[in-house]
């Protein structure tokens, strides 16, 4: 994100200098859940059942996660326009976004590939271990050409190239970010021309609901950030009643999923309320997210803890974190779980594999967010040069 917010007391003004913070530190938690989800949850969640707990199961959601990110990503993309609006910034941001995605995937199949060539991913032996062949044992590729692994970061993992292999089955969400980002640009790029901006914003949310919600996700996260820049989004904050109001609407989130994860789903409706409940239950990831982002930006409270130190760490770590936690999960994790495969039956060990598994892939995505900010330095210059030319 190359967004900004400058905060002044309990105010926060928009500049292009400084970033969003609440934006990285949500993004932040919401990887590190992701990861978690993974790690602990999906792997060891048949073994142990009693892991899946409709009490905590919120705080490690990954489905909710993934669309809490499209609706900050609709943010960090809108923030920079809107902050100086500027068509070269957008311009820039543009031919910037593919490079961006496409920079730290080329890194991690690189190594994903040396990993499975090298013989160092044990997923398959693991996963007869954990009883999840239909999941963890398909996740690396038996055969595949160099063609495939070139293919894939640049083209396959966006859904084109055909039916080359994959090498990260978590990035599917890439189609899906690639084409949001591509409405958001063409948004911004109309709306200087719009004469009620909010009245367009709320009729393509509607729409994509209606068609394809996960872009209506992205255009939530523009609107959003346009309440920010005009500040109204502030205007809300500094009252009594948004105070109250954002933790609230956070806490509904957590019960509505509670509610449903501790109730059998419905198949059909028998009346309105049921009829309700049914909505809720196939679109809920949808709206808790929609739910969870809106009630955190209201709130000064939860936006100071988004904003401190360790979320805004989190927050720098987390695409790189969301790339590497599936090459830390088929080698590092996979290896503990075929080392330690007799005493899988006990708790403490999967959640000791399992943690161990989120410390390596907090470690490697350091690492990767520490090239990936010196590779975007690189395309920084190149593109000012450019631009310059």
């Amino acid at each position: 994100m190359t967004g900004a917010a400058l905060v002044v007391g309990s105010r926060t003004r928009v500049s292009s200098l400084t970033r969003i913070d609440e934006i990285d530190g949500i993004r932040g938690w919401a990887a590190l859940a992701v990861v978690i989800f993974h790690l602990w949850l999906e792997t060891f969640g048949t073994v142990h059942t009693e892991f899946i707990q409709p009490s905590y199961w919120f705080f490690a959601d990954g489905p909710l996660a993934v669309y809490i990110f499209f609706i900050l990503s609709g943010d960090a993309l809108s923030t920079p326009f809107f902050s100086t609006q500027r068509k070269a910034v957008l311009d820039k941001m543009v031919i910037k976004r593919y490079f961006r995605l496409v920079t730290p995937i080329f890194v991690v199949t690189l190594v994903t590939v040396i990993a499975i060539w090298l013989g160092l991913t044990s997923n398959v032996a693991a996963a007869k271990i954990v009883h999840r062949e239909d999941w963890l044992g398909r996740f690396v590729p038996a055969e595949f050409s160099a063609l495939d692994a070139l293919m894939y970061p640049f083209f396959t993992v966006f859904g084109f190239g055909g039916n080359t292999k994959g090498f990260n089955a978590f990035l599917w969400t890439m189609p899906i970010e690639l084409c949001g980002s591509v409405f958001v640009f063409l948004y911004l790029y109309v709306h200087e021309k719009l004469k009620y901006p909010k009245v367009v914003l709320t009729a393509l949310i509607a729409i994509s609901i209606v068609s394809i919600n996960w872009y209506a996700l992205f255009f939530i996260g523009v609107f959003l950030s346009y309440l920010r820049s005009t500040g109204t989004l502030d205007k809300f904050r500094l009252t009594l009643w948004a105070r109250i109001i954002g933790p609230q609407i956070v806490l509904s989130a957590y019960a509505i999923e509670y509610y449903l994860r501790s109730h059998m789903p419905l198949h059909t409706a028998s009346n309105a309320q049921e009829a309700v409940r049914l909505y809720v239950q196939h679109n809920d990831k949808f709206i808790l997210a929609t739910l969870f982002v809106t009630g955190s930006y209201l709130s000064i409270d939860i936006c100071g803890f988004f904003r401190n130190g360790l979320s805004r760490f989190l927050g720098t770590l987390s695409f790189p974190v969301y790339l590497v936690q599936l090459l830390i999960l088929c080698t590092f994790s996979s290896y503990l779980v075929t080392r330690f495969a007799s005493r899988i039956d006990s708790a403490a060990v999967c959640l000791s594999i399992a943690f161990a598994g989120v410390v390596a892939t907090a470690v490697c995505g350091y690492l990767l967010s520490i090239a990936e900010r010196r590779m975007m330095r690189l395309l920084d210059i190149a593109l000012s040069k450019l631009v310059t030319n």
